[in-house]
């Protein structure tokens, strides 16, 4: 290699680092994506909080003069309520909390 290919290949690599002068941009990270599509979950249930359930989907279905009220509904409304009922949220936590302290 002449001293000429090794004066242009330091000037090339010289200019491709950063300039003293210029400010350090990181790249932004990607947006963060936001689940948009249902989430399924399931659990299992003793087979007397089945039962309580299904009879009180089966009572409401009497009380809307319907065939059934869907369990997953009623689940749902569950956990609409627990979101925005402060008292509520107070007793099952204290509910869950000593169960999981046992």
């Amino acid at each position: 290699m002449s001293a000429k290919d090794l004066a242009a290949r330091a000037a090339a690599v010289g200019s491709r680092r950063q300039r003293p002068d210029t400010k350090d941009e990181s790249p932004t990270p990607p947006p963060v994506k936001v689940r948009t599509d249902p989430v399924r979950l399931s659990t299992d249930l003793s087979p007397n909080a089945y039962r309580d359930l299904i009879a009180y989907c089966a009572d409401l279905a009497v009380q809307a003069g319907k065939a059934r009220v869907p369990h997953t509904l009623v689940l749902r409304k569950l956990i609409d309520e627990l979101q925005s009922d402060p008292a509520l949220r107070e007793r099952i936590a204290a509910l869950v909390l000593a169960e999981i302290r046992n």
